[in-house]
């Protein structure tokens, strides 16, 4: 899935634009916003808000909308 496709409420792990293999895995967060474009000029990225499900802290993403991400199922 990519980043512009991701849905408030959703549960995924957005990892850094430059992770290397290796890396530990990026935290859970549930989307609380959907992503939209960057206001800033000359920018392609687009942002969303995601929220720790493990500190609850409230983080926002930076990230173009064609890169990777991992939506998460839980368990049933």
């Amino acid at each position: 899935m990519t980043f512009s496709e991701l849905l408030p409420g959703q549960l995924a792990r957005i990892p850094r634009p430059h992770a290397e293999l290796g890396e530990p895995l990026p935290p859970v967060v549930r989307i609380e916003l959907h992503p939209c474009p960057c206001s800033g000029p000359h920018c392609s990225c687009w942002i969303a808000f995601g929220r720790d499900i493990e500190t609850g802290r409230l983080n926002p993403y930076h990230r173009e909308p064609g890169f990777a991400v991992t939506v998460v199922t839980p368990a049933a």
